[in-house]
């Protein structure tokens, strides 16, 4: 058995196969022993992508509270199971059927002809640093547009600072985070989520504190509210989990009005911002500048770059409170769900 190491900024992507490597659980008797069964039980039934098995594990109450990320990370350390990057299927451990779909991001994008067509030129590609991505329709149940950045808007990064470290997804009921061009775990800089509607937006502007990058951008908080909108089963197990008002509301109530972190108005603005674009958009950050006291200057760097570019994910700015307003016109007030969001 190899000693264990942690690895090092290792990226696990919802589309990689899991491969066990060892017989049976090496950690029976420890108290993490269900951890590891977990992802036993889940490759035994067939589901084999790290997706799937997360799935697998929150479909299950001896299981739901199993952190598989971080479980998958630690048996990689000690040699227990071996990690494949796909593209899978996010379901199963079968390759993607078509690679003639794949949309691999390196220079420029030439928009589709037709943005209803699910097939894409392999020539299209859009820049976003030293790195490469590869982005295939399979991975999306959303159908694939034209999308780009504009010269304009590269020029805005640019100007502003900021730098490619990875993107974004919505996959259906799930949202994913992928930081694959990050080489260092910045603390105290400006972060940014951006869209390719209208040629580039900012989605979101946000400070990343003591934390650091990979502990700020977590994609737990917009999926929760992503399964409360369009996953009535999610609802239902967990309700008689959750504390909220009226006591009667019903699953159908929670699912259209409930707010467990991110508000129902901003979790709309995600959805309208990603899912025209395959569901995908990008992350940058604006590192630290060796000359400036980055900590000090923080809050108003963040303030004046939301003042500046308004983004309709952020929920502090004037047309934020304006979109509240009238979504509460339309539902009535949220209500608040306290307890369990796995």
């Amino acid at each position: 058995m190899a000693a264990y190491r942690t690895p090092a900024h290792l990226d696990v992507r919802p589309t990689d196969r899991v491969t066990i490597l060892v017989n049976g659980n090496p950690k029976k008797g420890a108290r993490n022993t269900v951890f590891f069964q977990a992802i036993l039980d889940a490759v035994a039934a067939g589901h084999c992508t790290v997706a799937a098995i997360q799935q697998f594990a929150r479909d299950r109450p001896e299981y739901r509270d199993v952190p598989v990320l971080a479980e998958i990370r630690h048996d990689i350390g000690r040699g227990y199971i071996k990690l494949t990057h796909g593209p899978f299927n996010l379901s199963s451990d079968q390759p993607v059927p078509d690679q003639s779909h794949k949309l691999v991001i390196d220079r420029p994008i030439q928009p589709a002809r037709d943005p209803r067509q699910s097939r894409i030129d392999l020539s299209a590609v859009q820049a976003l640093g030293s790195r490469s991505i590869i982005i295939t329709p399979n991975r999306t149940q959303y159908s694939i547009g034209e999308w780009s950045r504009s010269q304009e808007f590269q020029q805005k990064l640019t100007q502003d600072g900021f730098l490619y470290v990875g993107y974004q997804q919505i996959v259906g009921k799930d949202y994913w985070i992928t930081l694959d061009n990050l080489s260092e775990n910045w603390k105290w800089v400006i972060y940014a989520f951006i869209s390719f509607a209208y040629g580039g937006k900012y989605m979101r502007i946000g400070k990343i504190e003591k934390t650091g990058l990979r502990g700020r951008l977590t994609p737990r908080y917009l999926k929760h509210a992503l399964h409360l909108k369009m996953d009535l089963d999610y609802v239902r197990q967990r309700m008689p989990y959750w504390r909220y008002h009226p006591s009667n509301a019903t699953a159908e109530m929670l699912s259209k009005r409930g707010r467990l972190t991110t508000c129902p108005w901003e979790r709309d603005m995600w959805i309208q911002y990603l899912v025209p674009y395959g569901g995908y958009g990008l992350i940058y950050v604006r590192p630290p500048v060796a000359t400036e006291n980055n900590r000090q200057a923080l809050s108003a760097r963040e303030r004046q770059f939301i003042e500046r570019y308004d983004p309709p994910c952020n929920n502090e700015t004037r047309s934020a409170r304006k979109r509240r307003a009238e979504w509460i016109a339309v539902h009535g007030l949220p209500i608040d769900i306290k307890g369990p969001r796995i």
